[in-house]
Order: structure tokens, then sequence, then C-alpha cells
């Protein structure tokens, strides 16, 4: 498979790269397989993933337990406000390699904030941002001079 002289990752090599990070293949493989470089999966991976913070039934959403500075706060291990000298805990294990969870087998009990890939949502918002980018300003003339008057 070779999407050499295409600007643009369709679907296709989206579940590509997702079904690579599920089977734990590093950026690497993943690249060689598409036909693309190593940066363009890292620079989509980078992009497209959403976070999903630790929840538990019962406790509020808004407060964190990855906050290198609980203890300095007076919490034990959950920070019950956001703050804003939350500084999030690094996760070894996302960071080094893949940059997702999405293969992790501390998943479910991990307390640290997540990173997903989905190649469905990537390309959802690779779409979005495409037709949002060529569509204009919805202006009358009217609203327009108005603006350009206050201007």
């Amino acid at each position: 498979m070779n999407i050499k002289g295409s600007k643009h990752l369709d679907l296709q090599y989206r579940n590509f790269i997702e079904q690579g990070l599920n089977n734990n293949s590093s950026k690497s493989a993943i690249a060689l397989v598409i036909g693309m470089d190593k940066s363009s999966i890292c620079k989509e991976i980078k992009k497209h993933s959403f976070e999903v913070k630790f929840s538990r039934q019962g406790v509020s959403a808004i407060g964190t337990y990855d906050c290198q500075n609980i203890a300095s706060c007076g919490f034990n291990a959950f920070c019950k406000s956001e703050c804003p000298k939350r500084i999030p805990i690094p996760c070894k294990i996302r960071d080094k390699y893949k940059g997702v969870c999405n293969v992790c087998d501390k998943k479910s009990s991990c307390k640290l904030t997540k990173r997903f890939y989905s190649a469905q949502r990537a390309h959802a918002e690779y779409r979005y941002s495409l037709v949002d980018s060529r569509e204009g300003i919805n202006l009358t003339y009217s609203e327009l001079h108005d603006i350009a008057s206050v201007i």
C-alpha cells in the first residue's frame, strides 16, 4: 500500500493507523505499511488524538487525580476543583512509545489523563476543518458595512 503523491489521509489510511496502534505496532511499522514518513504518522496521532479523564461513579468530574501539586495543595489523592496550578503527571508508557493509550493494559485502572486515537473521529475532525476552512463569512451587505464603520 502506498500513499505517495497524495497530500491527504483518507479514512482507509486512518483505519490502518488505528489498527496498528491497537496491535501495538510502532509508528515506523505503521508508516512502512502505509508508505508514508514516520513523522506524518506522529503528526496525525498527535493532532487527532483526544483526552479522556479518569472517572469513577460518585466522584466529581471537575477534579483530578493526576496533578503534581496535589500534596502541596493539601489533598491526599484527589483534587476536588479545577486549579490554575495543575501540572499533569506524565505517563511514562504513553509518552515514551505511542503517544496514545489504545493498547495499554492499565487503561481501565489508570488514574492519569488518557489519550486515544480513533480513525472515525479523526476523519470527522479532518473533514470539518477542511470544509470549514473553505467557507466564507456569512454576512449581509448591511452587516459588513456596520463592521467596516466600527473599524
